[in-house]
């Protein structure tokens, strides 16, 4: 793969600041954001159409690799830049977001986690992203920037299709991700379906805010839900086509019984 050559003419453009990015989103056509680059590379390097003018490099821009907890607002916010590696290793989100810690490390290979964002991992809106999953769990909501204004929207509202086909207009950029502290006596838990650690999950399920007393019955209610066709807990895999729904479903209450035994202090239910 790195030996491929990017046959896309475009200019690369390296900001200083974040206001003089988001003048360059708002001013020209074509613009693509380099973060972590680990798709945005991939994409050109396979000969995928891009349709690329302007590489627009965030990377250097100073204080975007934030990961901070605001403890007025109870909420951890990571930055643009912030990569994979730093979110996994960050104590406050192996002891808090155990599901996001759990989930970025089951990502790709170390090479690629100290490369990749998180906030690359949300805008390339893959069915089958591992990062989003365990955030939107957690309640995460993702401030969109332009020159014109700045707007939040929660993350389980970004994806408006599949394959890439999100919220941001081309004018906006991600610049942050805030993930409210999780709640008392509820937790979340990530489990990754996969024939080896790096490759893309088949499927991946989510349960949040689940209380003690309410933690059983809704594990038996989410089996019954995909036993029935009523997979709702199931994020569709690109790849989902070639599974049988009898697999999918089998793989899904194989993951959720996985979820509940394994990661029960982590679930809050005791």
């Amino acid at each position: 793969m790195n030996t491929r050559i990017l046959a896309v003419d475009y200019e690369y453009l390296a900001p200083a600041t974040l206001k003089e990015a988001l003048s360059v989103l708002g001013e020209k056509e074509g613009v693509k954001i380099l973060a972590g680059g680990t798709d945005l590379i991939t994409m050109l390097k396979t000969g995928s159409d891009a349709n690329m003018k302007y590489m627009l490099d965030v990377k250097r821009v100073p204080g975007l690799d934030y990961i901070r907890y605001d403890d007025g607002e109870k909420t951890l916010h990571i930055g643009p830049t912030a990569t994979l590696s730093q979110i996994e290793k960050n104590d406050l989100v192996k002891e808090k977001y155990e599901a996001l810690s759990e989930a970025i490390s089951l990502m790709a290979s170390v090479s690629v986690r100290n490369m990749a964002t998180m906030a690359g991992n949300i805008c390339n809106a893959s069915p089958v992203a591992d990062s989003v999953v365990p955030a939107i769990c957690y309640g995460a909501v993702l401030t969109l920037a332009s020159s014109r204004a700045e707007r939040t929207i929660p993350l389980h509202e970004f994806f408006t299709g599949p394959l890439g086909l999100n919220a941001r207009a081309a004018d906006e950029m991600l610049t942050d991700i805030a993930l409210p502290l999780p709640k008392p006596n509820t937790g979340a838990a990530f489990f990754k379906k996969a024939r080896v650690k790096s490759d893309i999950a088949k499927n991946a399920n989510r349960m949040r805010d689940i209380p003690i007393q309410k933690a059983l019955i809704r594990f038996k209610t989410l089996l019954t839900a995909i036993w029935n066709g009523s997979i709702e807990c199931i994020i569709p895999s690109i790849i989902i086509k070639k599974i049988n729904a009898y697999a999918l479903k089998n793989i899904a209450a194989f993951i959720l019984g996985k979820i509940i035994p394994s990661h029960w202090y982590a679930l809050r239910a005791i």
